[in-house]
């Protein structure tokens, strides 16, 4: 028997048909997700008022990151198992993020 060519393939193989190549779409103009009535979202982070469990941090990332707050509990719990400095994050965050009562003032003309 002599040896087939590099390059042919075997018989009995089935190969697959070849896949087109397709471009990439170009880049379009720049959007910004909105959540209520064409309003860009808030992107200053508050601890709520109401739903804290603790201090309201992960209640807080979980609405920056549109998630729900069980969901980054549930991230926060298993982050504590790995070594690393999570309670002192979460501890700068409790400082660092102002609650929602303390960020509500009235305005009165």
């Amino acid at each position: 028997m002599a040896p087939r060519p590099l390059g042919t393939p075997r018989q009995g193989i089935l190969r697959a048909p070849p896949t087109p190549r397709t471009t990439p779409p170009a880049p379009g103009p720049a959007t910004i997700d909105t959540d209520r009535k064409g309003a860009p979202p808030d992107e200053n982070l508050t601890r709520p008022t109401q739903g804290r469990v603790i201090a309201g941090v992960c209640a807080a990332l979980a609405e920056r990151f549109g998630t729900t707050p069980t969901t980054m509990r549930v991230l926060t719990i298993a982050s504590l198992l790995l070594p690393g400095t999570q309670v002192l994050i979460y501890l700068a965050l409790w400082i660092l993020i102002p609650s929602e009562d303390k960020q509500t003032t009235t305005v009165t003309a």
